[in-house]
C-alpha cells in the first residue's frame, strides 16, 4: 500500500495535521483524495489466491473498523479494529479488510459538510492508527468491483439459503434477544435496540424511521410490537445483505470469513461449499470470540517478535494449522466448547508446561549462581506472583497479558532453555512473556 500512503502523506493527511487539513476542505476536495485512494487500493488488489491456503483472514462484521458495518464511533472503530488486527497478526499471515473509501461517491447528498468531513477524519485516523500494520503488509484495504461470473460464483446458493423458513427462524432468534425502547432525538423518533446476545446488531442498535415509528408509542417496545412493524426483518435483510457483501469477497480471496456475529454461524456453515473449511470459520471465529488471546498486546509488538522471531512464528504456525485441520476433519459439527476444549489442550496446556520449565531453569540457575540468600529477594522480584504463571492464563485458558511491573523479566536474567526454544509454541509463549 505504498502509493496509498504517498496519497496520505502528499495531501498533509497524517495524525499531525489531520484535523486542521481536513477542516479546510471542501466536499469536492474530499470527494476527489477518497477516489485517489481507492483506486490504489484497487490497483493493487491482490488476485485470487487458493482456497486451501487458509493462513489469511477477511475481517467481517464490525471487526474491519468500517463505519459503514458496525461501530460508528471513533474509539470503538479503533478498539474494535486494534484487537482483531492483533488476533489476525497472531494467527495469519494478512488479513484484509474492505476499502473505507470508495462509498464516499454515494454519500453526496445524504450527508451534510460537517458529517462527511467527521467520517472522512474518523476514516483517517483509523488509518494512520494501524499504518504501521499495513506498511508491514499485515493489514490489507481490499476493493472488489465484483464480474458478473464471479459475482454469480461468490453468491450461488443464496437464493436456497433465504428461505422463508430460514428467515422466520432468524426472526425468532432477534425476537427471543432484542429489547427495544422509543426514545426522542432532535423532533424525531428513534429506536434503541439493546442485543442481548451480543450477536446481532452493530455496537450502537439505532434505528431511526419515522414512518415506521409514528404510530408505537414512547417507551419499552414489546415483542409483537417490534414483528407487527416489521423491524425485525428490515434489520434480518440488512445484516444478510451485508454478509453477503463480506462473504463474496472473502470467498473470492479465498480466505476465512471472520466477524464478531454468532448469528453468521449458521449461514457460513451452509453456504460453504467446502465443509472443512467452514469448520475452520468457526474455529477461527471462537478463537477470536471466546479466546482473546491478544488482550492488551498491540499489533506492532507482535509484528516486531515475528520479525526477530521468524523460524518461531513459522513453526507456530505450521504447527497450528496442522492442529486445526486435523481437528476440523474429525468433527461432523463444532460447538465453542470444543473449540474451548481444542484450545486448552493444543496451546494453553502447552504454555503453562512452558512456564513450569521456566520456572524450574530459573529455580535451578538461581541456586547455582546467587545462593540461599538472593534466592528470597529473587522469588520477590520475578517469582510466581508475577512473571511465570499468568493468573489470567489460569483463570480463563485463553487471555495472555503482558504482566509485572517490578522486578526483571526471567527472559533478561537466564538464557531461555533450549527445550523451550524447540517447542511449536515457543513463538507464543514468548510473547506471552514479553515486556
Amino acid at each position: 500500500m505504498e502509493s496509498f500512503f504517498e496519497v496520505i502523506d502528499y495531501h498533509n493527511l497524517s495524525k499531525t495535521r489531520l484535523r486542521e487539513e481536513v477542516g479546510k476542505m471542501s466536499l469536492s476536495q474530499i470527494g476527489d483524495i477518497a477516489e485517489s485512494l481507492s483506486e490504489t487500493v484497487k490497483a493493487s488488489t491482490s488476485h485470487q489466491m487458493k482456497r486451501e491456503d487458509m493462513f489469511d483472514l477477511y475481517l467481517g462484521g464490525s471487526l474491519n473498523g468500517s463505519s459503514d458495518f458496525g461501530c460508528r464511533n471513533l474509539s470503538c472503530r479503533l478498539d474494535t479494529l486494534k484487537k482483531a488486527g492483533a488476533f489476525s497478526v497472531l494467527y495469519s499471515n494478512k488479513a484484509y479488510i474492505p476499502d473505507y473509501f470508495n462509498s464516499y461517491h454515494h454519500l453526496v447528498g445524504k450527508l451534510d459538510e460537517s458529517q462527511m468531513k467527521q467520517r472522512f477524519f474518523d476514516d483517517l485516523i483509523v488509518i494512520n492508527e494501524l499504518r504501521g500494520a499495513f506498511e508491514k503488509g499485515k493489514l490489507e484495504l481490499f476493493h472488489l468491483d465484483l464480474c458478473p461470473t464471479c459475482a454469480s460464483v461468490s453468491l450461488a446458493g443464496f437464493d436456497n439459503i433465504f428461505t422463508k423458513e430460514y428467515i422466520e427462524e432468524l426472526t425468532d432468534f432477534y425476537l427471543d434477544n432484542l429489547e427495544a425502547e422509543v426514545r426522542f432525538y432532535r423532533g424525531g423518533k428513534l429506536l434503541k435496540i439493546e442485543d442481548k446476545s451480543q450477536s446481532l446488531l452493530d455496537h450502537e442498535g439505532i434505528f431511526r424511521n419515522d414512518k415506521i415509528l409514528q404510530n408505537v408509542p414512547d417507551g419499552k417496545v414489546g415483542r409483537e410490537v417490534l414483528k407487527e412493524i416489521g423491524l425485525v426483518k428490515k434489520l434480518i435483510m440488512k445484516e444478510l445483505s451485508v454478509l453477503k457483501f463480506h462473504y463474496a469477497n472473502s470467498s473470492y480471496l479465498g480466505t476465512p470469513l471472520l466477524t464478531d456475529r454468532n448469528a453468521h454461524d449458521k449461514f457460513l456453515s451452509q453456504v460453504n461449499i467446502q465443509n472443512e473449511y467452514s469448520k475452520y470459520n468457526s474455529v477461527m471465529q471462537q478463537l477470536h470470540l471466546e479466546t482473546p488471546i491478544v488482550e492488551n498486546v498491540s499489533i506492532d509488538s507482535i509484528i516486531r517478535l515475528k520479525e526477530a522471531e521468524e523460524d518461531a512464528f513459522e513453526n507456530y504456525k505450521i504447527t497450528l494449522k496442522k492442529s486445526i485441520q486435523s481437528f476440523v476433519k474429525e468433527k461432523d459439527s463444532i460447538t465453542s466448547e470444543m473449540i474451548q476444549e481444542f484450545y486448552n489442550d493444543n496451546i494453553a496446556s502447552e504454555l503453562i508446561n512452558l512456564n513450569r520449565k521456566m520456572r524450574n531453569s530459573k529455580s535451578l540457575a538461581t541456586k547455582k549462581t546467587l545462593g540461599g540468600a538472593l534466592i528470597t529477594g529473587v522469588a520477590l522480584g520475578v517469582g510466581l506472583t508475577t512473571q511465570f504463571v499468568s493468573p489470567t492464563v489460569l483463570q480463563t485458558l485463553g487471555l495472555f497479558t503482558f504482566l509485572g511491573t517490578t522486578g526483571t523479566s526471567a527472559i533478561d536474567m537466564f538464557q531461555t532453555p533450549n527445550d523451550i526454544k524447540n517447542s511449536n509454541y515457543y513463538f507464543l509463549w514468548k510473547l506471552q512473556n514479553s515486556k
